[in-house]
């Protein structure tokens, strides 16, 4: 048989490889069936007044500024606004990082003049203000006191101010600050809005914990910037302190530190 009689036969396995190289490929580009995870829902909260009113509080499902939880800072100082609610009534009232609004609602329940209530200018929570505070005041109570904002801070104030025209004021009486100032890098921010909203006799109320005990220092770092004339020339008063289970039950450091609320004011010098 010459050679061009021999029969021949075509190779397999190039074939194969070539099959089995196309399903991994095919594989590495397919995302897994849980790849695409939907968004965490709202969880809902209840808080409970010394009045026996419940103010029920939806918070986003999850949010890296922190605004899905409804920070111990935040009911202490909303207890304390409660039980105080002549530092409220009648009052101008700036809320900022809101998240679920609690002392804002406060203020509007205890007869404020205006109370604008801000947080980061993204829409999911702008639209969660205002879900809350419809749904704990009624319409009467919100008529001409309620305004609501996105506000980044540090940046102009005059949105804020503008929203008190049609009470015939321009400036704060008070300024709420309920578990900001563990955002160190925005403490500057934070002082900058303040100085600049606040009324000569005006007061910022400032509740916080240190959440992270091995940096309480930079906590405490904010009021000190805040004695400092750059930063405002204020006076820092403590007002007290309360214990509370921390916020997270598993963390580094003392959970003593972890759990303790504290509220102090800022004011202006007398002769400011």
């Amino acid at each position: 048989m010459s050679d061009r009689e021999q029969p021949t036969s075509e190779p397999t396995t190039t074939v194969v490889e070539e099959e089995e190289e196309d399903e991994i490929e095919k594989g590495l580009f397919e995302e897994p069936e849980d790849f695409y995870k939907p968004p965490p829902e709202p969880t809902f909260r209840t808080y409970h007044r010394k009045c026996g009113e419940d103010v029920k509080l939806k918070l986003v499902g999850s949010h890296p500024l922190w605004a899905h939880l409804l920070w111990n800072a935040g009911l202490v100082l909303a207890d304390y606004l409660d039980a105080n609610p002549s530092l409220l009534h009648g009052k101008t009232v700036l809320e900022l990082g809101a998240g679920g609004s609690l002392p804002s609602i406060i203020a509007i329940k205890h007869g404020a003049k205006k109370v604008v209530v801000t947080d980061y200018p993204e829409k999911e929570l702008i639209v969660n203000v205002h879900e809350n505070i419809e749904a704990n005041t009624t319409a009467a109570e919100r008529e001409n006191v309620v305004n609501i904002q996105g506000h980044l801070w540090g940046t102009s104030v005059e949105p804020l101010l503008a929203a008190l025209a049609d009470v015939g004021e321009t400036k704060f009486d008070v300024v709420i600050m309920a578990d900001l100032i563990f955002n160190h890098n925005q403490q500057t921010q934070l002082l900058q809005t303040a100085r600049a909203a606040l009324k000569d006799d005006g007061k910022v109320l400032v509740s916080f914990s240190s959440h992270r005990p091995s940096v309480a220092h930079l906590d405490e770092r904010f009021f000190d910037m805040a004695r400092q004339e750059e930063h405002g020339g204020f006076e820092v008063e403590h007002l007290f302190t309360e214990i509370r289970t921390p916020m997270f039950a598993v963390d580094f450091g003392s959970e003593e530190v972890r759990s303790t609320v504290h509220v102090r004011v800022l004011t202006w010098p007398t002769k400011k």
